[in-house]
């Protein structure tokens, strides 16, 4: 069986190679600090989900009262911030490799409004 650390490094894996293909294949430039993002950003979604896990089969009588209340709200930040970037930044990608797929050969944007 496999834990939240090689699930996290499977998934961190898996997105940021979808994502270099995404651009490769719209012919964009390679971002390192976006590729790396998302690899960190899917790593941390498994740790969040074992936090939220631990938030309500833990041990309530070894930690202060309100540790359970502290590790399910980190997990579900984690998680949230985690999934809300890599869908944003995801998404960016898309419109920008649609948009120059569907923009006729040898027509450049001006950078001015018409």
């Amino acid at each position: 069986m496999m834990d939240a650390t090689t699930i996290g490094i499977a998934l961190g894996i898996a997105l940021a190679g979808g994502y270099a293909l995404l651009r490769a294949w719209g012919k964009q430039s390679f971002e390192l600090s976006h590729t790396v993002l998302i690899f960190l950003a899917a790593f941390s979604v498994p740790g969040g989900i074992a936090l939220i896990a631990a938030g309500f089969v833990g041990d309530a009588k070894s930690l202060p009262s309100s540790w359970r209340e502290h590790v399910t709200v980190a997990g579900i930040v984690a998680i949230g911030l985690a999934v809300h970037y890599v869908a944003t930044t995801f998404r960016d990608c898309i419109a920008a490799v649609s948009e120059a797929t569907n923009s006729p050969k040898g027509s450049a944007k001006s950078g001015t409004p018409d």
